[in-house]
């Protein structure tokens, strides 16, 4: 698990692209802007990526029987964010929390996890998977799924910031 740790400090490290937006240079929280050619290319806007992440350090620290602490999500997120939950555009900054908490409760949350991962004991790593279904189908230990959880789910997700990036016309991160 140690090396889960390290990839997932070089992911954060990449995700700072996102203080960006953070700091008011990123236009507004939109899903869908017309690409070259008039295609409406459509992307998980920066806030809606970050407030979803920083629902999976919490579940991390449930893994690995810990209290959530610093890595626990405020009320709201996970009706906000959780799996499933469309995207919505928010140019106005009145559905999603600003850029400046998602942002903070990002990296501190993600920060609480690579440290408990770091502590843990390795039979924790062995342990079944307790979420049900295809998440457990997919990873049915613990530690794959928290492997998935540091590494390519965030990931995947900062993937589409880079997308959603790139369609509003700013530059490589």
């Amino acid at each position: 698990m140690p090396e889960s740790a390290k990839s997932l400090r070089r992911a954060r490290r990449w995700a700072r692209c996102t203080r960006t937006v953070a700091e008011g240079r990123g236009g507004g929280a939109v899903c869908a802007v017309r690409a070259a050619g008039g295609v409406e290319v459509k992307s998980n806007h920066p806030a809606f990526v970050l407030g979803h992440l920083a629902l999976y350090p919490q579940r991390i620290m449930q893994h690995l029987h810990l209290p959530a602490g610093s890595a626990e999500y405020p009320a709201g997120y996970e009706a906000l964010f959780r799996n499933g939950v469309e995207c919505q555009d928010d140019p106005n900054g009145t559905i999603y929390p600003p850029m400046k908490e998602l942002s903070e409760r990002f990296f501190a949350s993600y920060r609480a996890a690579i440290e408990a991962v770091k502590a843990a004991p390795d039979g924790v790593f062995d342990e079944p998977n307790p979420v049900e279904g295809r998440l457990r189908d997919l990873f049915p230990t613990v530690g794959m799924a928290i492997n998935f959880y540091l590494v390519g789910h965030v990931q995947v997700h900062l993937g589409q910031v880079s997308a959603w990036r790139r369609a509003m016309g700013l530059p490589a991160a």
